[in-house]
């Protein structure tokens, strides 16, 4: 088992960098690099990348991380510079190359092939690979442009890599949105891909001669072939009369000059125009896309990332994560903020309701004094028609009192009184009886006016 691991600082060719558009490729204001820890195989196998960012915490923000993909095997890792060191090279030994590297080699041995940086120079690196049963080789001092299969192929290849997709990120912002940290993932993942394929790493090792071997590679003198510069087409010296048309009113003016007269020279000049145009519009969509998208990253770049809190508390030594942490401290920070959310979405509900009730009483007092104010012109309406209608009847009296006045009196005689009837007493004459029932003889007792008084029958004792 054959492996090399390589540190990259950074990952953009020097023609972008001088380039002065993509300075901040892999930073975040202040010019920090991220560090890559990479590790390929003779027989074309490659290991989980490492990336290192620069965080005094040790810890990873939400937001460097946030378009990690669930078949992403990369770790991850946070110094104070963002750079490798002893400590951190000790646990890239232990935690990823040892157990993506056991298996394959079984009870064998395996090579480890490194350059002279102090991260795996040093003794308890090399300690470890010694109980670890890892051959440990050191390259000489100022040969990795010819041995180290990373630097010969396969980071020249990862730099162009990432450079297309920097220039493209760029390209589709026309340079509105800057490069940070939170955009460095998804760009370098592409350009991993792509690099780091089956072919290109077994390549790596065959162009120095490492795997299959063959020292003339080393040994003999390489000189680069010199290309001989391009040949410069010369331009017509004749200039046509006929001129391609770009704007509306000029294709619709030579469209009618071909149908009157067709020719192949206007056909070609039509065809032209059409090819031209027709670029233009696909520039134009493509400049539309990716301003739409750069708005959508502006808009995300404003939120500030927050600490994924992957250790569960302060910690000041060095550590790497594994993918699948990252994905479950997502999730816990996803469950979080959806509870947040859920939270916020409580309050303005609550929020809305009580505004809406707000309204409704309010809608209500309002009704209750709109219907107040009308019973109260109601009233003051009749107050008004019953003042009227008194008015009007004083004014009736007044007048029916001025046209009294103008007709002359008639004085009647006064009636001469009535004398008062004279009622006459009732005249009743009692029968007299005597002790032994014998009812005394006496005339028959009348009334005033001649009627004859009945009296009551008497009853003798005894009978």
């Amino acid at each position: 088992m054959i492996g090399l691991m390589k540190s990259l600082k950074r990952i953009m060719s020097k023609e972008a960098y001088e380039s002065g558009r993509v300075r901040q490729a892999a930073q975040d204001g202040n010019r920090e690099f991220i560090s890559l820890l990479a590790c390929v195989s003779a027989i074309g196998r490659k290991l989980p990348a490492t990336l290192l960012y620069k965080g005094e915490s040790y810890d990873l923000r939400d937001s460097w991380v946030e378009d990690l993909e669930d078949s992403d095997d990369f770790f991850f890792g946070a110094s104070s510079n963002g750079w490798s060191n002893d400590a951190f090279g000790l646990k890239w030994l232990t935690d990823v190359f040892e157990p993506n590297t056991a298996e394959t080699a079984g009870r064998g041995k395996r090579l480890l092939i490194v350059d002279g940086h102090s991260s795996h120079i040093n003794m308890a690196f090399i300690n470890k690979c010694w109980d670890l049963r890892i051959i440990l080789l050191v390259l000489p001092p100022h040969s990795t442009h010819r041995l180290q299969p990373l630097d010969v192929v396969l980071f020249g290849l990862l730099v162009t890599a990432y450079s297309n997709e920097l220039n493209a990120f760029m390209a589709k912002s026309l340079g509105i949105t800057s490069m940070k940290k939170r955009h460095f993932l998804p760009l370098f993942r592409a350009a991993w891909r792509t690099s780091f394929t089956v072919e290109n790493i077994q390549h790596a090792f065959e162009k120095p001669g490492i795997w299959p071997v063959n020292p003339k590679l080393v040994l003999n003198v390489i000189t680069r072939p010199t290309t001989p510069p391009q040949a410069i087409e010369a331009s017509s010296s004749s200039s046509r009369a006929l001129k391609t048309p770009w704007t509306v009113k000029s294709i619709r003016h030579f469209q009618a000059s071909y149908r009157k007269n067709p020719t192949a020279e206007k056909l070609a000049k039509l065809f032209k125009a059409n090819e031209e145009l027709s670029a233009q519009v696909s520039l134009d969509q493509y400049t539309k896309e990716g301003l739409i998208e750069s708005l959508k990253l502006e808009k995300k770049c404003r939120n500030r990332g927050e600490k994924l809190n992957i250790l569960g508390k302060e910690n000041n030594g060095p550590i790497l994560f594994s993918a699948e942490n990252v994905r479950l401290a997502q999730t816990k920070a996803a469950e979080k903020e959806e509870k947040e959310k859920a939270e916020r979405v409580r309050i303005d509900s609550n929020k809305v309701a009580a505004a809406t009730k707000k309204a409704q009483k309010d809608a209500l007092q309002a009704e209750k004094g709109l219907q107040a104010a009308t019973r109260k012109d109601n009233l003051e309406e009749v107050r008004a028609e019953e003042k009227a209608e008194k008015q009007a009847q004083k004014r009736k009296e007044t007048l029916a009192k001025k046209a009294s006045k103008a007709v002359p009196a008639v004085y009647k005689s006064p009636a001469k009184p009535r004398k008062a009837p004279i009622r006459k007493k009732k005249a009743v004459q009692f029968i007299n009886v005597d002790a032994m029932g014998v009812v005394a003889s006496a005339t028959q007792k009348r009334t005033t006016s001649g009627r004859v008084v009945k009296q009551p029958r008497t009853f003798e004792q005894g009978q």
